[in-house]
């Protein structure tokens, strides 16, 4: 996919998560947009990744698996270490920006 497309097809399908985001923050309901970006990247990852192999295999290199794999883990484990308080702040927000 080019740039430009892969731009365009992204933003067209993270702009209602970004939304509902957002606008559950400004209601005062953070929780409802952590449950949103939480459940649409395992929805994404597990669901259509599934789907898409059921429509034609998937060739995965053994450095993706090896690169990716553990830095989704351990991205996924610092954002619940950062929210074991109950809070996530500015800062937490900041430092799961750089990873």
């Amino acid at each position: 996919m080019r740039p430009t497309r892969s731009l365009v097809f992204f933003t067209e399908f993270s702009t209602p998560e970004l939304v509902v985001s957002v606008l559950a923050v400004r209601e005062g309901r953070p929780e409802i947009a952590i449950g949103n970006v939480v459940g649409s990247n395992v929805f994404n990852v597990l669901f259509i990744l599934g789907i898409c192999a059921l429509v034609r295999p998937l060739v995965v290199h053994a450095a993706l698996v090896r690169r990716d794999v553990p830095l989704m883990i351990g991205v996924s484990l610092c954002f619940w270490l950062l929210a074991l308080d109950g809070t996530l702040r500015p800062s937490d927000g900041a430092l799961s920006m750089t990873m």
